[in-house]
């Protein structure tokens, strides 16, 4: 069972294709549902339902006008920065290298509950993001979680 993110915490400059929110669109798996920065000043905060570990993510990166080359100096090689919570406490931070091509991304990382992503592009580019989610920390029902207890 994997967890998606279920509320926008910030969003400055990212939006889902087709028009549709944001939550969404990271919860499908088919790539005609993505979301995407739209400017070079962007930055959106997501939370997670509960604490997940680890991070699977679907990207790729466009520069308008260019016909991706597949040469990793290629300019439609694009950082996105990805700093992962647990509350207010950074966790981890990685900058991923994305490509022309739709690419999954698997980040192994302990307990985290909200994720920032920053897509560290120029006016003429921008990255698509088609899904995000991360593992539960304990995949097994226990029997608080089965009662209701907490939820």
């Amino acid at each position: 069972m994997l967890i998606y993110p279920d509320e926008v915490l910030i969003n400055y400059d990212w939006t889902a294709n087709p028009p549709a929110d944001i939550i969404s669109a990271l919860r499908e798996t088919q790539t005609e549902y993505y979301i995407y920065n739209i400017s070079p000043a962007n930055l959106l905060k997501l939370g997670m339902p509960r604490e997940v570990i680890n991070c699977q993510l679907r990207a790729k990166a466009f520069r308008f006008g260019d016909v991706p080359t597949g040469d990793p100096s290629d300019s439609s090689y694009r950082p996105l920065l990805l700093e992962f919570y647990r509350e207010t406490d950074l966790v981890y931070s990685i900058r991923l290298r994305i490509t022309g091509e739709w690419e999954e991304y698997r980040i192994l990382l302990h307990e985290w509950d909200n994720v920032v992503l920053i897509a560290e592009t120029f006016t003429n580019e921008t990255i698509f993001v088609d899904y995000l989610r991360g593992e539960p920390t304990n995949p097994f029902p226990t029997k608080r979680t089965l009662t209701g207890v907490g939820i």
